[in-house]
Parts: structure tokens; C-alpha cells; sequence
């Protein structure tokens, strides 16, 4: 057993468990801080870029990209110091202002998140790219022969002075070393990742970040709560545990969601834990396509990943945002070659509120159901949208096979199934994300959102977090 109590574990370095880490630490608590994964140093990122360190999560070594394994659901996350910052495509943006209309608990809104979304903004420093790209003219031409907005999007990048976005480099590299170049944010930029931010703020006020640490049980344990991990520091993994008088589950919405699941119906260490916990997961109506293009005014470049999208947010509820060339994909493309083809990624969000259900199966598997996933109007609208693009940009669309659309749900932001609300019935925890039924037990990450945020959540759930990490400071109750 562990000698000594800290005063708040973490459990995740995300957008969640970060914010909680910072703002806890500088105002004097003790702070531990539990990742699965390792910490994404430069160094780490070499030995992804050779081969010497995998680039895809394994059960028994913890690596950055991690596929969900989910029963009913195809979903991508990561898994290192910093959580999804490293993955995700570095878009900043707040929530539109309508999905609080419903579901959400009263009081918690736009204009309450307003001066949280302000802290966010101040750390993380997002910003356009200094100087626009063919392909952000291009969509933004396109946008406007569909008679809809565009923007240019703020980016949490570390713009390099004198670096040449527009014009590729001449070093010759593997699809692997463009992969993990893709992933850093292009060889022109790199990614403001959370590690350089919040969790370092949190650890330069003494908090400690224990990588290769992955949660398996909570337990109350005398008015606080022990935490059972596995460490994964080499070939034998190792039981640990800890201590604290409060807890922060942040560790992603499938992670956490899973956790607590298992430590209410598996273990019966929570059983107080809300009959909502699982309901109310959304894909965030998360969805792609490829355009093969051949014209000569849209070169390859060395830009970030995206740079702008299409706003259908009003007509729609949707954005199409561009991912840029994929490296696999402008090597493996298997078309007769050109000069000036190109294979052009793009990605669909929106407010796609079909609501599916977290469970454990009889072998205490994560599953996922949907009633009418793929089978409501946001998914033809949003193929619809795809196909008038192409037809703006003079390309042909690619689009996953309809049998595989039917059968399983694709997501890289999911969210819910431990929803903010009011009162149990409804939700999972209270306003200020404490779970009802478990005092001192929080939740701070995409698992509390009681709906589909439409735009990238990654800055939604940070000031969500600022606001649960500061009425815990302050002692703030319901």
C-alpha cells in the first residue's frame, strides 16, 4: 500500500486532465498525474519516425496512436503525456453557442463558459497560418460557389520563422518518417501539444506525471479513494497503487467511460455511480472522403494538416474541414501518375444528436449501440455536402464503402456517456462535474458532454475543465 495521500490524482493528461493539473497545482495541492502512455519527447518522435519505437497502441506497450477496441465502434485516440494534443489536428475553436440550448444543466452555457474559454485561449495561443496555402484559396473558392462561409482556422502551432510552408522539402523520406511529420503538425510547424502548455505550467508547480501508468480500479478508501494501476515500464508489468482525497477521471470518453463501468458493474467498488453512466454517446457526427484532384494551381505543400474549412453550421449543422495530402495516401494512390493529381483528405463534423449506449458486454467488453446510426438524415446530408464540394472543387469523391458506413460507426472525437446534468437521472455528474453518489470523485474530459459539440470539442472540453477544477478550488457545490 502506498504511504502517502496526494491531494488530487488525475487520471489522464488530455485536454481535461491537464487543465486540472495546472490550475490544481498552482494553487498549492499536491498533484500526481497517471498516463498510459509514454512521453512524446522529440526523441521519442525520431524513434516512431525509424521504426524503433511502434507507432500503433499494443496491449502490452502503450504507444501514441491508439484504435479503439470497442465492440460496435471504430474510434482513434492517443496515448502519451499530453493525451490527444498529439493526435489531434490542432484546431481551437469554442463550441456555437446553440448546443446549450437542451440537455445541458441549467446555468452552463456560452456566455457562463465565456471567461473559461478565455483561460484556454491564453494558454493554448492558437492561431491562423501566417501565410495562406493554395489549398486554403482553393476552399475558400469552393466555398464560395456553394454560397457558403469559410474560415481560415486558429491553429495551437509553433509557426517557424523562415520555414517554407508552401514549398515541400527535397529530402527524400519514408511513408513512416511523413506519417510522423503529418502527425507533428508538418515540416514546417510543429503542434503546441498539451506537455508544452498546461503540463508544464502544472509540473514547473511541483506536480508529477507518472507515464506508463495505466488506472484500473477506484475504490473509496478512508473519505478519499485508492487508485489501483498498472505500471508498463518494460517487459513485467506491475500492480501500484495510490491514494488521494480527491479524484479526476480524465482519462478520454471511451477510457473513462470503461472505467467506471467496470468499477461499478465488475468490481462494485462505485455502485452509487448514476443508472446514466454509458447513455448519450455521440460520434459527433464525425465522418471523411478523399477528392482525387488535377489541377496545377494545388501543389503539394509543407503546411500544417488543415488550415481552413466550409462552415455549414447554419443551413447544416456541419463543417467540412480539409486534412491535406496524406502521405499514405499520395504514395500508395493507385492511379496513373501525374504531376498534378493529388488525393485530398477532408473531414466531416456536426451535430449528429442519434445517441448511442456504452455497455459491458458478458465478458466485460465495451461495447456500442446505436439505434439508427447511419440511418438518419445527418448522415445523407452530410454525403450530399461531400459530393457538392467535389463537384465546387472539380474532383472525384472516395467514400468509404456504404456496407461498411451501415455497419459500423467512425469517430475520432467521442463524446458522452458521463454527461453533465442536474440530477442522476439525467446524468452522470453534477454542474461542476462531481459524480453524484461518489463526493470527490470528478470527471473532466469529452465523456461529460450531454450532447455532440458539431466543431472540434478539444477547446470545449478544456474550459469545461477550467470551470470544474476552479469550483473545486473554491469549494463550490450544486
Amino acid at each position: 500500500m502506498p504511504s502517502s495521500v496526494w491531494d488530487l490524482l488525475i487520471i489522464g493528461s488530455g485536454f481535461g486532465g491537464s487543465v486540472c493539473a495546472c490550475r490544481a497545482a498552482a494553487a498549492g495541492m499536491r498533484v500526481a498525474v497517471l498516463e498510459r502512455g509514454p512521453r512524446a519527447t522529440s526523441d521519442y518522435y525520431q524513434q516512431l519516425a525509424r521504426g524503433s519505437e511502434p507507432l500503433i497502441d499494443q496491449p502490452y506497450a502503450p504507444s501514441l496512436v491508439r484504435p479503439s477496441r470497442v465492440r460496435g465502434l471504430r474510434a482513434l485516440s492517443a496515448s502519451a503525456v499530453g493525451g490527444t494534443s498529439h493526435l489531434y489536428t490542432a484546431v481551437t475553436v469554442p463550441a456555437p453557442a446553440e448546443i446549450f440550448a437542451s440537455n445541458w444543466p441549467a446555468g452552463l452555457n456560452a456566455d457562463s463558459l465565456r471567461p473559461h474559454y478565455a483561460r484556454v485561449e491564453g494558454m493554448i495561443a492558437a492561431s491562423p497560418i501566417p501565410a495562406p496555402l493554395p489549398r486554403t484559396r482553393v476552399l475558400h473558392e469552393a466555398a464560395t460557389r456553394l454560397r457558403a462561409a469559410s474560415a481560415t482556422l486558429p491553429l495551437a502551432m509553433n509557426w517557424s520563422r523562415g520555414a517554407d510552408p508552401i514549398h515541400p522539402g527535397q529530402r527524400p523520406m519514408s511513408i513512416r518518417e511523413e506519417c510522423v511529420t503529418w502527425i507533428q503538425g508538418g515540416p514546417s510547424a510543429r503542434k503546441r501539444t498539451l506537455d508544452q502548455t498546461y503540463l508544464a505550467a502544472a509540473e514547473s508547480n511541483a506536480a508529477t506525471i507518472l507515464p506508463l501508468h495505466e488506472a484500473d480500479a477506484i475504490t473509496p478508501h478512508d473519505g478519499g479513494y485508492r487508485i489501483d494501476a498498472t505500471h508498463r515500464d518494460g517487459p513485467h508489468p506491475r500492480r501500484v497503487s495510490f491514494l488521494a482525497r480527491r479524484v479526476v477521471v480524465a482519462a478520454g470518453t471511451l477510457g473513462t467511460v470503461s472505467l467506471l463501468l467496470r468499477c461499478r458493474d465488475q468490481f462494485v467498488s462505485l455502485p452509487n455511480l448514476s443508472p446514466a453512466l454509458g447513455r448519450r454517446f455521440f460520434t459527433n457526427g464525425d465522418f471523411g472522403g478523399l477528392l482525387i484532384v488535377n489541377r496545377e494551381d494545388l501543389p503539394l505543400d509543407a503546411g500544417p494538416p488543415v488550415t481552413a474549412w466550409i462552415d455549414l453550421w447554419r443551413t447544416d449543422k456541419l463543417y467540412l474541414m480539409e486534412t491535406g495530402f496524406l502521405p499514405v495516401l499520395q504514395r500508395l494512390a493507385s492511379f496513373p501518375a501525374s504531376a498534378h493529381r493529388k488525393v485530398w483528405s477532408f473531414g466531416v463534423m456536426g451535430f449528429d444528436d442519434d445517441p448511442g449506449t456504452l455497455r459491458m458486454d458478458n465478458r466485460a467488453h465495451l461495447t456500442c449501440d446505436f439505434d439508427s446510426h447511419h440511418g438518419n438524415n445527418f448522415h445523407y446530408t452530410r454525403v450530399q455536402r461531400l459530393r457538392e464540394l467535389a463537384s465546387a472543387i472539380g474532383g472525384r469523391l472516395l467514400l468509404p464503402p456504404g456496407w461498411f458506413i451501415r455497419r459500423t460507426p467512425i469517430t475520432v472525437h467521442p463524446l458522452g456517456g458521463a454527461a453533465l446534468a442536474d440530477s442522476p437521472e439525467h446524468g452522470v455528474t453534477n454542474p461542476f462535474g462531481e459524480c453524484f453518489g461518489h463526493p470527490g470523485l470528478y470527471i473532466a474530459d469529452g465523456s461529460l458532454l450531454p450532447t455532440p459539440i458539431g466543431a472540434a470539442p478539444s477547446m470545449t472540453i478544456a474550459a469545461l475543465a477550467e470551470h470544474i477544477v476552479d469550483a473545486m478550488l473554491r469549494g463550490r457545490s450544486p
